[in-house]
């Protein structure tokens, strides 16, 4: 078990990160603006990237 988490997570302080979405189509508050939603996710993920959370 330990071998497969030095797999995934190299490095000694590794960070886990979620990007949120909004309510997706088919879902109670689902707007009707899917390309928003995908934006709004979009912002989210460059924040990561921008404070190097996110390699590659």
């Amino acid at each position: 078990m330990m071998l497969r988490f030095r797999q995934l997570f190299p490095q000694c302080c590794s960070v886990i990160g979620m990007v949120h979405v909004g309510a997706l189509p088919g879902t109670p508050r689902y707007g009707g603006c899917t390309k928003k939603i995908i934006e709004n996710a979009v912002k989210e993920a460059l924040i990561y990237a921008n404070c190097c959370v996110i390699e590659g």
